[in-house]
């Protein structure tokens, strides 16, 4: 499981955020029946989640099935259902990026056209949106690029981890080192922006080893670079091998160190870090997860997809519309109203500016001093800057976090939320 839109992930204290989760497994909520009614929204990211897998690796607890293809072709039914159902609601709102994560959405290949066909169609898809496939190397094919990127396909989020076949099969990816570079060389021959994903703090993972990783990254035809340490979450089988004493986890230090030599190697061959995990050739940073860290409107769909939309009272509604994907296949044209929501709350105005301000406090460019002082969280700066782990900048008037606070995250956004 990869993905640039995954949840936060940690190393004991330590964490390095890179997206907003949107198929995170989660417990089932409830709807909040004294929320506000959703507001009117003249633009939206769209995030759809596919919820297959050909198997599951032992570090992922995201929402994934191992199915058969007639599941695959019921869920293609199931999605161009919701969409129908969702055209009045949407109405006229534009849709700036598309992003079909998962699970692992290459598995579908061509199926995917009549919904990208759909969306060209009946929605307001914005002509110059950022679209994009999360793939892995074994499970992608000249025909799946070919019959996707006329409709619109020009980003590829690449489930890379690593170039070391030994801690691949460790993993439990089921791709080689070669597999990845004929992946990447298929992209580059239809000119679709490449972006990967690697994995640092795992075990058996050297200093040494990790730097050859990085230098055949950077050497590679790829755009943009997401770099996550192991995070051994509860539910996966990490977790059980880690309560059996037969995984350890890496220390922070060594964490630490690893995050930091990824920064000074992909800076070194002309990527910049613009969000604490992410990095990026000029021009060529996610528009779609940089959407989730400016606080921008975002519409769920499918089976544990997060939406995040306006409420008249300046606050937002988060929710998850179906939690399962036999809550989904059973009713697919639930309203984005509907009270039978598997999860939903809302955050008022106040909230919504304290969560707006933890999210830029994620990008290098930081936070404004007006947004900082609308939040009322200037006193909290002033700590923050105290302790290191914030700076000011007179010139442009922002709050930037330091190293020492993309390293100590969680204790910013804490502080700040």
């Amino acid at each position: 499981m990869r993905q640039e839109n995954r949840p936060p992930v940690s190393t004991g204290n330590m964490q390095a955020l890179a997206g907003e989760g949107n198929n995170k497994q989660r417990s089932v909520g409830c709807a909040d029946p004294g929320a506000p009614p959703l507001g009117p929204c003249n633009d939206c990211s769209l995030y759809i989640h596919v919820p297959f897998c050909a198997s599951r690796c032992g570090y992922c607890d995201f929402y994934s099935n191992v199915t058969t293809p007639d599941m695959h072709a019921r869920y293609i039914e199931a999605l161009l259902c919701q969409l129908e159902a969702l055209r009045p609601q949407l109405g006229d709102t534009r849709l700036r990026t598309l992003y079909f994560g998962g699970g692992t959405p290459s598995l579908l290949g061509a199926r995917l056209a009549p919904v990208l066909d759909c969306l060209r169609t009946n929605f307001d898809l914005d002509p110059e949106a950022e679209v994009t496939l999360e793939a892995n190397p074994d499970s992608l094919s000249a025909a799946t690029l070919d019959a996707l990127r006329p409709l619109g396909l020009n980003r590829v989020s690449l489930g890379v981890q690593s170039f070391d076949n030994t801690l691949l099969t460790r993993l439990g990816r089921r791709h080689s080192a070669a597999q990845v570079h004929a992946a990447l060389n298929l992209l580059h021959d239809r000119g679709i922006a490449a972006s990967i994903d690697l994995m640092c703090a795992l075990p058996g993972l050297t200093d040494s080893g990790w730097a050859a990783t990085l230098e055949e990254a950077a050497a590679a035809p790829v755009a943009h670079v997401s770099v996550y340490p192991l995070s051994i979450e509860p539910g996966t089988d990490f977790f059980l091998q880690w309560q059996r004493g037969e995984l350890l986890e890496t220390e922070d230090d060594r964490a630490a160190d690893q995050l930091e030599q990824a920064q000074h190697v992909l800076e070194a061959h002309g990527f910049t870090r613009y969000e604490i995990s992410n990095y990026a050739r000029p021009g060529q940073e996610a528009r779609h997860n940089t959407a989730y860290w400016t606080g921008a409107p975002y519409l769920g769909l499918g089976p544990s997809a997060a939406s995040m939309l306006p409420t008249p009272d300046g606050g937002r509604r988060r929710f998850v519309l179906h939690e399962t994907l036999e809550d989904y296949l059973a009713d697919p044209t639930r309203s984005l109203d509907s009270d039978q929501a598997a999860f939903s709350e809302h955050l008022d105005a106040d909230a919504r500016r304290r969560e707006d301000l933890m999210l830029t406090m994620r990008l290098t460019s930081g936070a404004s001093k007006s947004v900082v002082e609308e939040a009322g969280e200037a006193e909290v700066f002033a700590t923050l800057i105290r302790d290191g782990l914030a700076t000011y900048d007179e010139s442009t008037h922002h709050y930037r976090p330091t190293q020492r606070g993309w390293l100590c995250a969680n204790e910013v956004f804490r502080r700040i939320l």
